[in-house]
């Protein structure tokens, strides 16, 4: 019986590893890289590739979200307790800085207690609003035929996907785009999916995201001679574009026909994360994390980048998941026993 309720391994080392791939697109876009457009380098093109991490790691974590909201009803305590968890964090971080000296206004003290509202962490607002709407969202996905939902995914694959990626037309939100990875991972968890062509998903999805790189780097180079081509080297590897959407699809379907035993390190170190992510996407921190600490940008065209990136990438995933870890059995688990008690 008490397997039954272990959660998979295989979904948690994809969850770690999503993760990691939102440090790495946080270590790029903060730490202040500057590259000229005219010249193309290795450290350059290693930290674009780092760049774009971060918008297949939010794809692969939304996916796995869907995956198992679909076959969860909705509880009102969960959802107290995810806005509890956000606010909490918001709440001690603004209070560390500013014993540290910080000065804060009003404004930004009401928005660190209200982080959900205000949008302090756009990913954490948009799945909590995920996570109200799921039981609706569910209610939709078992009143429809499985030919329905088919065409209903289809629909918003052009709508959300292949318009913005071929007539750069955005008309969806980011609830929109989390809306529509959700209910393709309810598709893959409810239907067998039967086309031998999935039994190679990892190696597709893993072809896949090369094709995303590979166009970076082609525009890049194309970029040296025509400036304008630059502008558009992230075209083909945006969260919302065909190919990132696909590659997603395939990688997480890789991952869910892995079969992978029961680990409790893993499932614990996997269960810090979205506090890995409050914590170092904060916007206190942040800078004082790549600026301050690390020094990143300093580096840049240091010979040994590659190496200093992957181990300020795997430190800071470690000491934010050590203290996720201590928050989750200390406030978090009194919040559990004081929601228990809510009867």
């Amino acid at each position: 019986m008490k397997k039954t309720m272990e959660r998979l391994s295989n979904f948690e080392i994809l969850r770690i590893i999503s993760m990691l791939l939102i440090i790495c697109h946080h270590f790029a876009l903060y730490s202040g890289f500057r590259y000229p457009s005219s010249t193309i380098t290795m450290n350059s093109v290693f930290i674009q590739f780092l760049s774009y991490g971060g918008q297949l790691g939010v794809n692969l974590f939304v996916l796995i979200s869907g995956y198992f909201l679909v076959k969860n009803e909705f509880k009102v305590k969960k959802a107290v307790k995810l806005w509890m968890d956000i606010s909490i964090y918001a709440i001690i971080i603004m209070l560390i800085f500013a014993i540290a000296g910080t000065d804060f206004n009003f404004f930004e003290v009401v928005k660190n207690i209200f982080p959900i509202p205000y949008n302090m962490w756009w990913f954490a607002t948009s799945y909590f609003m995920m996570y109200l709407l799921s039981g609706y969202i569910n209610k939709l996905i078992y009143a429809l035929s499985k030919r329905e939902l088919d065409h209903l995914i289809l629909l918003l694959i052009v709508i959300c996907s292949i318009l913005p990626t071929f007539m750069a037309a955005r008309m969806t939100s980011t609830l929109m785009w989390f809306f529509l990875l959700y209910i393709i991972a309810a598709r893959i968890r409810l239907y067998a999916l039967t086309n031998k062509v999935f039994d190679h998903s990892l190696m597709i999805g893993a072809i896949g995201y090369v094709f995303c790189l590979g166009s970076c780097v082609l525009f890049d180079i194309i970029g040296t001679k025509i400036a304008i081509f630059s502008d558009y080297a992230t075209y083909f590897a945006r969260i919302d574009s065909i190919t990132m959407l696909f590659c997603s699809i395939f990688l997480f379907i890789g991952f869910k026909n892995l079969n992978i035993k029961h680990s409790k390190m893993i499932n614990t170190i996997a269960a810090t994360t979205f506090g890995v992510y409050l914590l170092h996407k904060n916007e206190y921190i942040r800078p004082f994390l790549w600026k301050t600490v690390f020094h990143s940008a300093e580096h840049a065209n240091d010979s040994r980048l590659i190496l200093y990136a992957i181990g300020a990438i795997l430190a800071t995933f470690a000491l934010c998941s050590f203290i996720s870890y201590i928050y989750n059995k200390t406030i978090g688990r009194w919040i559990n026993a004081l929601l228990t008690k809510a009867k």
